[in-house]
């Protein structure tokens, strides 16, 4: 009788446990290693990537203070969370509809801050709906 020296072959179901051990390994090590950079993202402010992409966006002459100030009222006064998200979120929906409706985003903002529309909106609607809801609402009437 001749003994097949081969382990992988007289093991496979072993083979592919101590495979796919290995390959979870891999991605741990290589996906651990790209936690730096988010890391030193957040260290620099939570908001700093958005408000900086909305200075560049934005018409006008603002500084990151002037727009940060003006977000952040009136997010709060939507009881909107300030998260990176929902300040990426918040100014996407400026700038699209500042395009769509030829109002800048300042303006849209001072309007939403002013005019305080979260209760105009109605329903069961969420705040991140709201802010969207009350941002279109400026924009049509500033239109």
């Amino acid at each position: 009788m001749k003994k097949d020296k081969n382990w992988i072959k007289r093991h496979p179901i072993w083979t592919g446990i101590i495979g796919l051990f290995a390959l979870g390994l891999i991605i741990i090590i290589f996906s651990s290693g790209g936690d730096n950079s988010s890391t030193q993202n957040q260290n620099s402010g939570p908001e700093s990537s958005a408000i900086e992409m909305m200075e560049v966006a934005f018409i006008g002459d603002y500084s990151q203070g002037e727009i940060k100030t003006l977000i952040d009222a009136t997010m709060r006064l939507n009881s909107l969370p300030l998260t990176e998200e929902n300040y990426q979120r918040l100014g996407s929906v400026l700038v699209t509809l500042r395009k769509e409706k030829g109002v800048s985003e300042m303006e849209i903002l001072t309007c939403m801050k002013a005019a305080d529309y979260r209760n105009s909106v109605g329903g069961n609607i969420t705040p991140k709906d709201a802010v969207i809801e009350s941002a279109s609402i400026c924009a049509v009437l500033l239109a």
